[in-house]
């Protein structure tokens, strides 16, 4: 399988109504429960105007604000370009935003090392696969998971809170 990065700019969303957002994150998340049903999600996250750094070769940071170049991603693991895209075609209809789809390098040696950590900790390769959720929990997310022992499910705010 090769993983795919599907994305949009920031600013792709902007021609949405304010009073449509509600639906549109609906959309979006029934096409991710629908990746997670087939097997092909990996992670993904939308990215808001906040503030960053840029760090250097040298090691020196710069504070910047404003807006990334990326709105939002996701990263789908499938076996063809062609089955990325129909993912993408899923959220540039659900997102009303064209979706950017590149491949991502594999990196052979960085496999063989999580296969080794997953093996020392006696986990499947498939369970790496966390989805994380702050305040507002999706029963329908919570659902398509219960029976699944290759998603973990890890509440944010709890795990900082300290609970």
């Amino acid at each position: 399988m090769t993983r795919y990065l599907i994305s949009f700019h920031d600013g792709a969303m902007d021609h949405i109504p304010e009073s449509d957002m509600e639906s549109v994150g609906r959309a979006a998340h029934e096409v991710v429960y629908e990746a997670i049903d087939a097997g092909v999600w990996f992670f993904g996250a939308g990215i808001g105007e906040s503030r960053g750094s840029v760090v250097a070769t040298d090691g020196t940071v710069t504070a910047v604000t404003g807006p990334s170049p990326i709105g939002g991603f996701a990263i789908v693991d499938v076996p063809s370009l062609d089955q990325a895209t129909t993912w993408a075609a899923r959220f540039a209809t659900a997102c009303r935003c064209a979706q950017d789809v590149r491949e991502l390098m594999s990196d052979p040696e960085q496999e063989e090392a999580i296969e080794r950590a997953r093996a020392a900790l006696g986990t499947s390769a498939s369970h790496a696969k966390l989805l994380l959720f702050g305040e507002r929990v999706d029963e329908r997310l919570v659902q398509l998971t219960a029976d699944r022992d290759d998603v973990e499910l890890v509440d944010l705010d709890r795990l900082y809170a300290g609970d």
